[in-house]
């Protein structure tokens, strides 16, 4: 008998104003100068049995992947480190390869430098002797004009 006695009591009003409300009812609710929506539950309602249609319509899950064969090792880990092993002996043949044309390079740039220096020095001789050889038949001819103006004032005083 209890229980028809707590079935006569009366339930506490509800704290949310929004509770009174008819459940197919849109309210607003204004609070400070925010406005609160209530759209009620038919909305989740409908929001649900759209997402639940949709992925019955949706294709199946992929299909797992066959089982290891016997070659595969067991463990994931050992197939991670395998997939590392194998990616670090690529990186390092890689870096054989790129280090060996960098030495080649640095080669062909010092054999090119090499070549530039022997020219350089070759140019730089015949310049030498060129300015040599100028010198000289500058000296020469300030000689001849020397003897020259001596001449012609040999001539006047004469």
């Amino acid at each position: 008998m209890q229980g028809e006695e707590d079935n006569n009591e009366q339930p506490d009003p509800p704290t949310n104003p929004t509770a009174l409300l008819p459940l197919e009812t849109n309210a607003s609710l204004q609070v400070g100068s925010q406005s609160i929506r209530w759209r009620g539950p038919t909305h989740r309602l409908r929001q649900s049995t759209l997402r639940m249609a949709a992925e019955s319509t949706a294709p199946p899950p992929p299909s797992l992947p066959p089982p290891a064969t016997a070659a595969a090792p067991r463990h994931p880990r050992l197939l991670g480190f395998e997939q590392l092993d194998a990616r670090v002996k690529e990186l390092t043949s890689s870096q054989a390869e790129l280090l060996e044309r960098i030495q080649k390079l640095k080669q062909e740039v010092q054999n090119w430098r090499s070549n530039v220096e022997t020219q350089v020095r070759t140019c730089q001789n015949e310049l030498q002797g060129l300015k040599k050889g100028l010198d000289s038949e500058v000296e020469q001819l300030k000689l001849e004009m020397k003897e020259i103006r001596s001449a012609i004032q040999k001539e006047k005083e004469q």
